[in-house]
Parts: structure tokens; C-alpha cells; sequence
């Protein structure tokens, strides 16, 4: 599932979740994002994604956690 709104003019609220689930565990991915338009060639990119195994560590479960910030520019 992905949802988008945006914030004004320059900036994008994003969120994306992906579940897959089999016989023995459940795997969730959900990201949250922010992405901002500095100039029409330059954009800055913010994320921070959460991901739970439920079979990790033994079976009791395992969540790990990463964000990140980037600046692109198209040309």
C-alpha cells in the first residue's frame, strides 16, 4: 500500500507499508518519507524505514530501523 499528500508546493508526504506473510513468520516493511523541491534541479530526500521479521531473534522477533537523508540534482 503507498499514500502520497502533498504539503504546498514544494514538498511530498509519502508513506509505503509491504507485509508478506508465509507459513512460519510475517515480514512487515513500512517507510515514511519527506521529499522537498529546493530548486527546480535540486530536491532533498528524507526517509525513515522500519522493518519487523516476526521469526527473528529466536522467534520473539526483530525490528530494525534506518533513515536517511539525501540531496539530488537532476541535469
Amino acid at each position: 500500500m503507498r499514500l502520497s499528500q502533498r504539503l504546498g508546493e514544494r514538498a511530498e508526504l509519502n508513506q509505503q507499508v509491504r507485509v508478506e506473510k508465509g507459513r512460519e513468520n510475517a515480514f512487515i516493511r513500512q517507510t515514511v518519507g519527506v521529499d522537498l523541491a529546493l530548486d527546480p534541479q535540486w530536491s532533498l530526500l528524507g526517509d525513515f524505514e522500519l522493518r519487523h521479521d516476526t521469526a527473528g531473534n529466536g522467534g520473539e522477533g526483530r525490528t530494525d530501523r534506518e533513515g536517511s537523508v539525501r540531496l539530488r540534482y537532476a541535469f
